[in-house]
């Protein structure tokens, strides 16, 4: 997928579906844009780094770091790991990722955030999340947003898990922020942030509307087609389904459910779903087995 006249189809697959979920959103379609990123969090945080870090110093992308201060980003204890990994990639240094105390819930502290914006570092991007990877807990988002109204700051939200729950239509997401996990958003940024123009690939003569041409708005350039992902409602569904059918079959056994007491003072196990094969039948083995081998130690 580098141009229009190369993978067409695919490409307005593409345009659709962004739409598509913008209006589900809210979003006017002239203020949104977005893109489909490969692999789970990593890529789509390390858009999401460059981007604020482009929008308040555009600079740094034709001068490099030397012309802008030195950076402070903010996230929770519980965020993906991705974020310090952004901040390293991206030269900012992952010792300039402030990391905020989370309550017994795991959502992130929003008065710790706002007292941990002082001067020294210079503050420019926050990171929530709308479900968590190991607990599956959502951040304060209303309240972290109003923070970083009050102090300027980029909000982005990590909602790799809350995205799959507004393309199945089972809740949507109306908090005035940045939706993460599939889209990159705020209109032409991404195309200012990381086109570089290649003539021989990107010619501007060509006999279609060249902004279909979305190749330029991407770090990589050609890519695998990442909008059939969010093209699995069914499968989505299913797990989800296995997800809640080993909740209630865990409520009325001996294991003890971790948010029934005081969350990571004990080890425990993380159950994530994402094969669509399995069956109701596999979830009650998982259960047996984890008994019967708990029972020979």
């Amino acid at each position: 997928m580098f141009t229009y006249e190369i993978s067409p189809v695919f490409i307005l697959m593409e345009e659709v579906v962004l739409r598509k979920m913008h209006s589900i959103i809210g979003w006017p379609e002239e203020d949104g844009d977005g893109i489909f990123c490969p692999g789970n969090n990593t890529m789509s945080n390390l858009y999401s780094v460059l981007l604020a870090r482009f929008h308040l110093f555009p600079a740094v992308k034709t001068h490099g770091m030397s012309v802008i201060p030195r950076l402070a980003l903010f996230t929770s204890e519980h965020s993906h790991y991705s974020i310090k990994k952004s901040a390293a990639v991206l030269g900012i240094g992952s010792e300039n990722v402030i990391v905020i105390r989370r309550d017994e819930r795991g959502k992130m502290i929003s008065s710790e955030l706002n007292s941990s914006i002082v001067a020294g570092l210079v503050p420019f991007y926050v990171s929530a999340t709308a479900g968590t990877t190991v607990c599956g807990t959502f951040d304060p988002l209303n309240e972290i947003v109003d923070i970083c109204e009050h102090h300027g700051l980029w909000i982005q939200n990590d909602a790799q898990w809350a995205a799959l729950l507004l393309r199945t239509n089972q809740e949507v997401i109306h908090y005035h922020n940045r939706l993460q996990r599939a889209m990159c958003c705020s209109q032409g940024l991404l195309q200012e942030c990381n086109q570089l123009c290649a003539e021989y690939l990107f010619q501007p003569d060509k006999h279609y509307d060249v902004s279909y041409d979305t190749g330029d708005k991407r770090i990589q350039c050609g890519r695998h087609i990442d909008v059939f992902k969010l093209a699995f409602e069914a499968q989505i569904n299913h797990c989800l389904e296995n997800a809640e059918y080993l909740y209630y079959k865990l409520k009325r056994t001996d294991f003890k459910l971790v948010f029934k007491g005081k969350v990571n003072k004990v080890n425990f196990f993380c159950c994530v779903f994402s094969n669509p094969a399995t069956q109701r039948e596999d979830v009650d083995f998982l259960i047996d087995e984890i008994a019967c081998l708990a029972c020979e130690l």
